[in-house]
């Protein structure tokens, strides 16, 4: 058997180009930067309504959020 992590696994190369590009400067934290603004807006357009966004890295975060309604 080979027990891992499920967050140990690598990032496409454009997400992590994109990122670099996002990290450059100064940006508030926790949610309220103009990166998170542009994400929340976006998500709304996909869905047609007001969305709520929570960024997690790993799915036991997911995970935890599903059950913090």
């Amino acid at each position: 058997m080979f027990f891992a992590s499920d967050n140990w696994a690598g990032v496409h190369p454009d997400i992590s180009a994109n990122l670099s590009r996002h990290a450059a400067g100064i940006a508030t934290a926790y949610g309220d930067g103009d990166l998170d603004r542009a994400v929340y807006r976006r998500f709304s357009e996909i869905f047609e309504r007001d969305v709520q966004v929570f960024f997690v890295a790993t799915a036991r975060q997911r995970t935890r959020c599903r059950w913090r309604r």
